[in-house]
C-alpha cells in the first residue's frame, strides 16, 4: 500500500470537534493518511463513526479543528480562502448520494456548470461535456432533465460534472446508495476506469461491502478513528472486467 509518488492530499493527525462542554462530539481523532495519483478507496465504518466529515475535510468544505490538512507541499487549514476555493474547483471532483443536479439545467448544462464557473468559453465546456457524456454512454441523453433520466442515468451525469474541470481527486459520497445492483456496479467499474486509465484519485465514502472487491485501499474508522487499513479486491477485479 506504499507510494512514491508525491501525494495530493495528505491528513497528519486531523481531529474534528463539534460543541463543547457536555455537548462536544469527537468526529474524528487524530486520524493520519494520505492519498496519492491512481488511488482507488474505500473508507468505511459504521453509522456516525465520521466518515462523511472525514470526506468533507478532504474535500476543503469543512476545516479541521486539530492537525494539518496539506494540499501536495502546502499547508492548508482554512476553508474560506480563496486558494481553497480555487483548489476545490480545480482539483476536486465531487460525487455525491442524491446526485445534486439542478432541475432547470439538462445533462449538458449541468455538467458543464463547473467549467462555467471556472469561466471557461461556453462552447468549450459544451463540447467538453458531449465527451464525457459520450464516454458514459450517455450522449443521447445529453439534451434531457434530471426529471427525464433514471437514477442511474443521473449519477452518470454527476461523474461526468465531476470529471468536467480534470480533477486530480474524485470523492464520492454514497454513489450506489440509490441505484440497483445492476446499475451500481456500472457506477462502480466507471470510477475503476477513471483511476486506472486516467490516474486520478477516487475516494469512496460507502456502505456498500459490493465496493471492497474493486478498490485498491480499504480504510476502515470507528468512533471517528482510523482502526486498520487492508488491501481491497482491484486487481482480480480488474481482471475480470478487462480493465
Amino acid at each position: 500500500m506504499t507510494n512514491k509518488s508525491k501525494p495530493i492530499i495528505s491528513l497528519k493527525d486531523v481531529s474534528k470537534t463539534y460543541g463543547s462542554g457536555h455537548s462536544k462530539v469527537d468526529a474524528l481523532t487524530n486520524v493520519s493518511f494520505s492519498i496519492h495519483a491512481g488511488d482507488l478507496i474505500l473508507i468505511k465504518g459504521p453509522s456516525g463513526s465520521g466518515k462523511t466529515t472525514l470526506l468533507t475535510i478532504l474535500g476543503l468544505l469543512l476545516s479541521p479543528t486539530r492537525g494539518k490538512l496539506l494540499l501536495g507541499d502546502r499547508l492548508d487549514t482554512s476553508v474560506s480562502t480563496p486558494a481553497a476555493a480555487s483548489y476545490r474547483l480545480n482539483t476536486i471532483g465531487f460525487i455525491f448520494q442524491s446526485f445534486n443536479l439542478m432541475d432547470s439545467l439538462n445533462a449538458w448544462e449541468n455538467v458543464a456548470l463547473p467549467n462555467i464557473i471556472s469561466k471557461k468559453a461556453k462552447k468549450k465546456a459544451k463540447a467538453r461535456a458531449f465527451e464525457l457524456l459520450d464516454s458514459l454512454n450517455m450522449k443521447k441523453r445529453a439534451e434531457h432533465f434530471p426529471n427525464q433520466l433514471s437514477g442511474g442515468e443521473k449519477q452518470k451525469v454527476a461523474v461526468a460534472r465531476a470529471l468536467i474541470n480534470n480533477p486530480q481527486i474524485i470523492l464520492a459520497d454514497e454513489p450506489t446508495a440509490n441505484l440497483d445492483s445492476k446499475t451500481g456496479a456500472t457506477i462502480v467499474t466507471t470510477l475503476c476506469e477513471i483511476a486506472c486509465r486516467d490516474n486520478r484519485a477516487v475516494v469512496i465514502v460507502s456502505h456498500d461491502e459490493r465496493i471492497e472487491k474493486a478498490v485498491k485501499r480499504i480504510i476502515s474508522i470507528e468512533d471517528g478513528k482510523l482502526i486498520h487499513e487492508t488491501v481491497g479486491g482491484h486487481d482480480n477485479y480488474c481482471q475480470h472486467n478487462h480493465l
